[in-house]
């Protein structure tokens, strides 16, 4: 009975070793690219971008605060940024990223940028 109790003991351990390494290389990060346009031609240059994350296609509310890249390198329309809103935002319920937008270092208001862009999960193949 001993024996078994530790066998059974040993294989949870390995297990944790094995699988629970894993998962902390994982953070709540990810990479969104998108494209900009300046009235009806692709923007360049720097702008700052508002990310606002939000429970709902239009309307609803923020889930977390937002987030704020200043200096975004913009060309022909396209960018690329890393956005962390945190743990817990991403709890299996539908989520909606916004954009708003000024030129870098503008007194102007954020532009929203509209709809809202869906965001939806991907798994390793």
């Amino acid at each position: 009975m001993k024996t078994e109790l530790a066998l059974n003991l040993f294989r949870f351990c390995l297990l944790l070793l094995i699988f629970g390494n894993s998962a902390l290389g994982q953070t709540t990060a990810f990479t969104y690219q998108g494209r900009l346009t300046d009235g009806d031609k692709p923007a360049t240059g720097l702008y700052e971008l508002r990310f606002t994350l939000y429970d709902a296609a239009a309307g609803g509310s923020a889930v977390g605060g937002a987030l704020t890249n200043a200096a975004t390198a913009v060309s022909n329309g396209l960018f690329t940024v890393k956005l962390d809103f945190g743990p817990g935002v991403f709890a299996g319920d539908a989520r909606w990223l916004e954009l708003a937008a000024h030129t870098n270092g503008s007194a102007d208001v954020f532009e929203v940028m509209a709809p809202r862009s869906e965001l939806t999960p991907t798994r390793p193949a």
